[in-house]
This record gives structure tokens, C-alpha cells and sequence, in this order.
């Protein structure tokens, strides 16, 4: 079962954070604020804060050993980088399950924001507009939260979206972040976000 979550005490940009429901009342603000508050958040009283709900997606805070066997790598360096992922539902009244890897506040919320991105709407034919619409989604994150504060984290967020992905370690992620850059010069994030969830904009 899940409740209405209960606002904690600020989070310093560099804590530690090991479960998600601390995430709860700063996620809430960030959506409200984008105009997307009717995804609701709760916390999921079954999990030990580990989980909470965001619609109808679960959003977990892994540690680090629970996040590599679910990934299916364990330990190694280059996967080691992975900060996130997303477990789609199979069935459609199943919640899809974004897992990020326990890390600071900010890259909590940076890695959050591109999940989320990915989670709310289905997937897209191809890799890079698959991705192009997380970024996207993740800018339009960043931007309000540096826009409100949210959670103190000021520009901290932003800052983390607006680097560039290794162009030879990442080519599609390279290629989508490179081009929501582009777009968003034109148009706001989250229109270029809505626009390619519709497919009115395609990216190959």
C-alpha cells in the first residue's frame, strides 16, 4: 500500500541518499511545477522507503550491489557508470520500475529525471528519439528545478544535464542530448519533450 508522502528535513546537495521516499516531497514539487502534478507521489509502505510511486511508475534507490545484479553486471568498472535504468511494464495496468543507483542528491535527482523521462509515455521506434525524449523531459526537470530551488539544489542539476556524453563510450546518448541542445534553443524543453513523445518530432 502507499501513503501521502510527509515532507523530511532539507537534504544537502551531496548527501548520500539510500532510499527513495527522502526523494518524495522534492519529486511532488519538481512535477507540480512543470505543470504534471496529477502524477501522483507516495510513498510505498511495504518497502522500507526503498520505493515510492510516481504515477504509475515505481521509482527505486538501489544500493549499489542490488543495482548491478539487476543490471546484470557486477562491479565492474565501465559498469559502474550506469547510474539508471528502466524496467518497462509488460502488461498494461503493471507499473513500469525506473531503478537508480544510490549516489548524491543531485545525481539522484538528475538520474531520476531521465527515467522518468523515459517512463511516462511508451517507447519510441528508435534509440536515439527513445533517448532524445528522456534528455528532453530531463532538461525541462533541471530547468525547474534550478527556476524554484527545489530542494536547495539550485543550477546543480541543471549543470549535470547540460554535459555533453561521451560521443565514442555513448553514441546514441550523444546524438539525442545533441539534439534536444539544438531544439531547445528554438522552443522550450518541455515542448520539445511533448513534441517528440507525439511523434511530431522525429529523430533517427
Amino acid at each position: 500500500m502507499a501513503n501521502s508522502f510527509r515532507p523530511g528535513s532539507p537534504i544537502h546537495y551531496g548527501q548520500h541518499i539510500t532510499r527513495a521516499d527522502v526523494l518524495a516531497p522534492f519529486i511532488k514539487a519538481t512535477l507540480g511545477k512543470m505543470g504534471y502534478g496529477f502524477y501522483e507521489v507516495l510513498i510505498d509502505d511495504d518497502s522500507d522507503g526503498k520505493t515510492i510511486s510516481v504515477g504509475n511508475v515505481v521509482l527505486e534507490v538501489a544500493k549499489h550491489k542490488d543495482f548491478d545484479i539487476r543490471w546484470g553486471q557486477l562491479d565492474t568498472k565501465e559498469e559502474r557508470r550506469v547510474l539508471g535504468f528502466l524496467e518497462r511494464a509488460v502488461e498494461p495496468y503493471d507499473s513500469s520500475e525506473a531503478v537508480v543507483r544510490e549516489n548524491s542528491f543531485v545525481d539522484i535527482m538528475s538520474v531520476a529525471g531521465h527515467e522518468l523521462g523515459h517512463a511516462f509515455s511508451e517507447r519510441l521506434v528508435g534509440d536515439i528519439s527513445e533517448e532524445a525524449k528522456a534528455y528532453a523531459f530531463e532538461m525541462a526537470w533541471s530547468e525547474t528545478i534550478a527556476k524554484y530551488n527545489v530542494g536547495g539544489l539550485g543550477d546543480k542539476v541543471l549543470e549535470m544535464m547540460l554535459r555533453t556524453p561521451d560521443a565514442e563510450r555513448s553514441p546514441i546518448h550523444y546524438r539525442a542530448h545533441q539534439k534536444v541542445m539544438d531544439l531547445s534553443k528554438k522552443m522550450p524543453a518541455i515542448q520539445v519533450y511533448e513534441d517528440i513523445k507525439s511523434r511530431r518530432i522525429w529523430i533517427g
